[in-house]
């Protein structure tokens, strides 16, 4: 069983401290710094799973949420040597991107350490690029937590 925060909108404390496990510290401190690249995304929900393996963060845009909508574009999962990106909506990244990457249900994922970080910007700036104007349309096509495959 995993418990969940939601991280208030005016952090008290910074980002990386919401971790399950000190051994995530590095990694979180890497994510936090990541994520304050896009200015329109916010972790609206942290995982802690009861095994304490790894701790999850769950974003998506900062301006179209209240805490009764679940909207996730990517989840941050952070683990003692790595992060594993997923990309909840993966219909929206390039194809040969698309083709790449692992599958992990629904959802597209790579691990941080696998890329160089400049290519990751890009990858998620296209991704939330691709993403915006369709969930800003239709927010429902984003249920809460799993993907729901359509057409565009």
């Amino acid at each position: 069983m995993a418990t969940h925060e939601r991280p208030p909108d005016d952090l008290k404390r910074p980002l990386h401290t919401y971790v399950c496990n000190a051994k995530h510290d590095e990694y979180a401190k890497v994510c936090e710094r990541f994520l304050g690249n896009f200015s329109n995304l916010k972790v609206w929900r942290v995982q802690y799973p009861d095994s304490k393996v790894y701790t999850c963060w769950y974003a998506g845009f900062n301006y179209s949420f209240n805490y009764e909508e679940e909207r996730y574009l990517l989840n941050f999962e952070i683990r003692p040597k790595n992060i594993k990106i997923e990309f909840r909506h993966p219909e929206f990244l390039p194809k040969n991107t698309y083709d790449a990457l692992k599958n992990n249900l629904d959802w597209k994922t790579l691990l941080f350490t696998e890329y160089p970080e400049k290519y990751l910007k890009e990858l998620v700036s296209v991704y939330l690029n691709t993403v915006k104007s369709v969930f800003d349309s239709n927010r429902e096509k984003f249920h809460r937590w799993h993907p729901k495959i359509f057409k565009n």
